[in-house]
């Protein structure tokens, strides 16, 4: 029975049970650099040429007793990590007021240039927590305690084992997700007598990363520190001596980069390949076509018509991040192969194949949070729009009031459904992973048996980091924008105060390409949830008017001061325009 409890096999198996939840939930920092060892070129090379075909060197049913008996691995995969599996709520960088049509040119066309950037520092995971905790289930107590669990079993049999998650795994609990775009707007104006055409389309840079304060990393380093400690540092606690531990020795400064010196700088490969998700593309292309029902000096109203052509395209993903499109599980992963690599003596590629596996979940979670559109996805808009201008002149009759306005604009649309591919988690049944289901006697008598009960806790195991992927018909609903400009102008100088409000409703499927044998899905967790945002903004700008033509420039900006279901962002704009 010792051999039950051998450490190699132990520390492998761990490694790959108990540690993937912080390794999926890796988040990116100056000073933290614990990826420094799951990143090596030659590990990544070495797992892509070789083929593993080992001898079994430890029977089925042996390991199924560590799982059950040891470690009761099936209390913990009774419980699904992710909480939810749809992508984050955003809003198009084409419903920026700042892009609207204006309506107030004095010439019939305008070619206007608009440079950007927009940065959400803390996207929503849910309808109102912007931390990873809602996302996955790092924190939830049923979790924690069955983690706790399997640390005890391990550690009575292992005293050496030091990991306990209830302390770990919360210092995760606050990742975000941060959002930049930079770019520039193209758009222009037509008008003709009773009607005027406007277009935007966006060319663009996008860029998704997890995010963690200072305290938070330094909290996240000084656990690790503790767990995974250096050869000087055991010696001195062996030694009794404290004051050793409060300095700095050699084996210190390069023991998996925790310490993030000049001489061990973050591992910017590891950081690119499953932290970052970028591209550079075109957005979704938007026209409004409106026409006057009443136009006067002082008062004009105008109904139209609003699409969005899904026009959204990446020339190129991974230009400085990656785009987790091919994350995929590694080829013959199995929990026994890693033991079996662990007890032959081949710890590099037991080694390599574990922490293939950790990456590959990592990868998952990136894909769904990092790999975004360039819009609103493959849908297209179709919509209604009212807009409205009167000056102040209408209601106080004073030469000063002609210089103040106010202009106002409603947009609803609905977007019609298209297929994409979403993920999904397993509605599990609790008795499935019951530990009576786990007949011990049996197992060490049947190995059809034991190699049944070894394939489930396998399978479910890639089951819980690798959620299943289905081509599903998406209804994005209604969004829904109101914009009110208050303006005061005089000569060719203009300001103007923006105050806006953006919604969308809650999404909805259609058909799920689900394959024969698939168990039962929590279809509702896949599903986006309704958002609104209110903003407040300003705008400066100032006319040159020349003989056949008028250019302007303008400085935009605003921020979003109450959200939920979409996070906080703000936007810088720089206008040029061309009215000819």
């Amino acid at each position: 029975m010792k051999n039950f409890y051998d450490m190699k096999i132990v520390w492998f198996v761990i490694s790959n049970i108990l540690l993937f939840c912080c390794l999926a939930t890796r988040a990116s920092s100056d000073n933290f650099d614990f990826s420094a060892e799951l990143n090596d070129p030659v590990t990544d090379a070495f797992l892509t040429d070789t083929e593993f075909q080992t001898k079994r060197t430890i029977d089925p049913s042996t390991v199924v007793a560590i799982l059950v008996d040891l470690i009761k691995v099936p209390c913990l995969l009774e419980n699904n990590l992710y909480r939810y599996t749809y992508p984050l709520n955003k809003k198009s960088i084409i419903d920026v007021p700042a892009f609207f049509p204006r309506r107030d040119y004095s010439r019939k066309k305008t070619f206007a240039m608009g440079f950007f950037f927009n940065q959400t520092s803390r996207m929503f995971f849910t309808q109102n927590c912007d931390g990873i905790q809602s996302y996955i289930a790092l924190c939830t107590p049923t979790v924690l305690q069955r983690l706790g669990d399997c640390a005890k079993c391990v550690q009575a049999a292992y005293p050496q084992f030091n990991i306990n998650p209830l302390v770990v795994l919360p210092l995760f609990r606050n990742i975000a997700v941060q959002e930049r775009q930079v770019g520039m707007m193209l758009h222009g104006d037509k008008q003709f007598k009773h009607v005027n055409l406007h277009v935007h389309l966006p060319i663009l840079y996008q860029e998704r990363n997890y995010y963690m304060t200072q305290d938070e990393r330094a909290c996240i380093e000084n656990a690790f520190n503790e767990v995974l400690q250096t050869p000087c540092e055991q010696e001195n606690r062996q030694q009794a001596n404290p004051s050793c531990l409060q300095q700095p020795c050699a084996d210190d400064q390069h023991h998996v980069g925790l310490r993030g010196d000049g001489d061990n700088p973050v591992d910017l490969e590891f950081v690119r390949n499953h932290l970052v998700g970028d591209a550079f593309g075109i957005g979704d292309t938007r026209i409004h076509l409106d026409w006057d029902l009443i136009k006067r000096h002082y008062y004009n109203l105008a109904l139209g018509f609003v699409t969005t052509i899904p026009t959204a395209f990446a020339f190129k993903k991974g230009l400085f991040g990656s785009s987790f499109e091919n994350a995929c599980i590694p080829k013959d992963f199995s929990i026994s192969t890693i033991m079996d690599l662990a007890l032959s003596g081949n710890a590099q590629a037991a080694t390599a194949l574990g922490q293939a596996f950790g990456l590959g979940a990592l990868n998952q979670l990136s894909h769904n949070l990092l790999d975004s559109s360039l819009g609103y996805g493959n849908h297209l808009g179709l919509g209604l729009s009212y807009k409205a201008m009167a000056r102040l002149t209408y209601l106080i009759k004073r030469p000063w009031a002609h210089h103040i306005k106010m202009r106002s604009r409603m947009i609803i649309q609905y977007y019609l459904p298209s297929r994409e591919i979403r993920s999904f988690v397993e509605n599990k049944n609790p008795n499935d992973y019951l530990l009576s289901n786990f007949d011990l006697d049996r197992i060490n008598e049947d190995p059809v048996y034991a190699q049944q009960k070894l394939d489930f806790i396998n399978q479910k195991l890639i089951e819980e980091l690798y959620p299943f992927k289905f081509r599903t018909t998406v209804f994005p609903g209604i969004i829904f924008q109101s914009t009110t400009n208050y303006y005061f102008e005089y000569k060719g100088l203009k300001m103007q105060l923006v105050n806006d409000f953006w919604a969308r409703t809650k999404e909805s499927f259609g058909t799920i390409c689900i394959p024969p044998g698939t168990p039962p899905l929590v279809v509702k967790c896949a599903k986006r949830p309704a958002a609104y945002q209110f903003r407040i903004g300003g705008f400066i700008s100032y006319s040159m008017p020349k003989v056949s033509s008028t250019w302007t420039i303008s400085l935009y900006g605003d921020k979003t001061y109450w959200s939920q279901g979409i996070g906080k962002d703000f936007n810088i704009v720089f206008n040029v325009e061309c009215n000819y």
